[in-house]
């Protein structure tokens, strides 16, 4: 007894994926495309948590001192130490 295996024409293939599937694809096969959102997820996740990372707020005024605004940056303080 014989028995063929019908294949489905590319076509079909094609069709049956739905746009969305083909863009991705499409878009995880360009290196280029990938770095470049993971640089920009990266840049999204460092501004995101920017309140955590930096070491001092910059509008609290109390913490701003005016005398070291004219020191070249990482000079260092008499009395705060590393600018």
């Amino acid at each position: 007894m014989n028995v063929t295996a019908k294949v489905a024409p590319a076509n079909t293939l094609l069709q049956a994926q739905s746009p969305w599937r083909r863009v991705i694809v499409d878009f995880m096969s360009s290196t280029t495309a990938v770095v470049g959102l993971l640089l920009l997820l990266v840049i999204v996740l460092v501004a995101a948590f920017a309140p955590w990372i930096v070491l001092q707020n910059p509008y609290d005024l109390m913490q701003l001192n005016v005398m070291d605004a004219r020191m070249p940056p990482g000079s260092l303080n008499m009395d705060s130490g590393y600018t």
